[in-house]
């Protein structure tokens, strides 16, 4: 095979939401390369009963019924013949399916009310093998051997810009990746943003404590009188409120953490296969809509809180608004 050489083994990462006419697309491609394999496994097939043809040629005391019955049972037995398979298997939770496209898994009754969670493709046309595998685990698999025959290069070409069209935009992948990382990076900000404000208090209190021991000490090396002694009343108070006064939170705190938790809550909120057959169509609708709240509500919630104040603050600056 000339030309640059492409490696046809890859997977390709969730989620995926793949309704009916996305099924459909993929239907019409394996389909289209199956018939292709199967013409070029014919041909194959053709080219070995003609090169057997000849070693009747020139017997011509054998009958023509004889020749066409002895090449209908070489063809049949050549080992050709048999590598020929095209299956795909719906995942269910307790069960699989079986079928020859997912056209007729849309038909299927006994389907209606169930919700599938994968699909492996698998066909086998001489030596080419082609296997789409797609899992929670693993996401889409996509594999074709051998790599080096044109055929199979088209074929994973063709399944993969399929995968490319119909895979889940950037920010819903990163949103599994972090989802996948598990409560920890929730429970981590919380943790750190209360040990920040921990620290921020204790400093200012304590830097608070001196400046009053230093006001005491200066009383003291000035001498109580009846005309400092409220003063010194007074420090005295101060210094026994800030020993014992608890961490005030700040607003950007309560937003730390309650923006932490609401987070952690939708981010494991999320689809990871839903496919458009049977039950799972209702499914894939419901998962739809809540991807575009997730996709509205938590950029407004960052710009409201974290992006909008500093620039209204700043605008307020440059036109003197107090």
């Amino acid at each position: 095979m000339r030309g640059l050489q492409y490696s046809t083994d890859d997977i390709i990462e969730g989620p995926w939401l793949l309704d009916t006419n996305a099924l459909k697309d993929l239907d019409s491609i394996i389909q289209k390369h199956w018939r292709s394999l199967e013409s070029r496994r014919n041909q194959l097939l053709d080219l070995a009963v003609d090169d057997e043809y000849k070693k009747y040629e020139k017997q011509l005391s054998i009958s023509h019924q004889y020749v066409s019955e002895q090449l209908e049972l070489f063809r049949r037995s050549h080992p050709v013949y048999s590598v020929s398979y095209l299956q795909i298997c719906l995942r269910y939770k307790k069960s699989r399916y079986f079928c020859e496209s997912f056209e007729s898994a849309f038909r299927e009754r006994s389907l209606f009310d169930s919700i599938p969670n994968g699909f492996a493709i698998e066909f086998n046309s001489v030596d080419i093998k082609c296997k789409i595998d797609l899992s929670e685990q693993n996401g889409m698999s996509i594999n074709v051997v051998p790599e080096e025959v044109m055929e199979s290069q088209e074929l994973f070409l063709d399944i993969y810009q399929w995968t490319i069209r119909h895979r889940a935009p950037y920010w819903q992948r990163l949103w599994g990746k972090i989802a996948d990382r598990g409560y920890w990076p929730y429970f981590a900000i919380v943790v750190v943003s209360s040990l920040v404000l921990l620290v921020i208090n204790t400093f200012s209190a304590n830097s608070e404590i001196l400046a009053l021991q230093e006001a005491a000490q200066r009383l003291i090396d000035q001498g109580l009188s009846t005309s400092n002694m409220p003063q010194a009343i007074e420090l005295l108070l101060k210094m026994q409120i800030l020993d014992r006064s608890t961490i005030e939170f700040p607003g950007w705190y309560t937003v730390v953490v309650f923006g932490s938790i609401i987070l952690g809550i939708i981010l494991h909120i999320r689809p990871k296969i839903v496919l458009g057959i049977g039950k799972g169509s209702n499914y894939l609708r419901s998962w739809k809509i809540w991807q575009v709240l997730v996709g509205v509500t938590i950029p407004t919630l960052i710009f409201y809180n974290f992006v909008l104040p500093p620039v209204v603050n700043f605008i307020k600056q440059l036109i003197n608004i107090p």
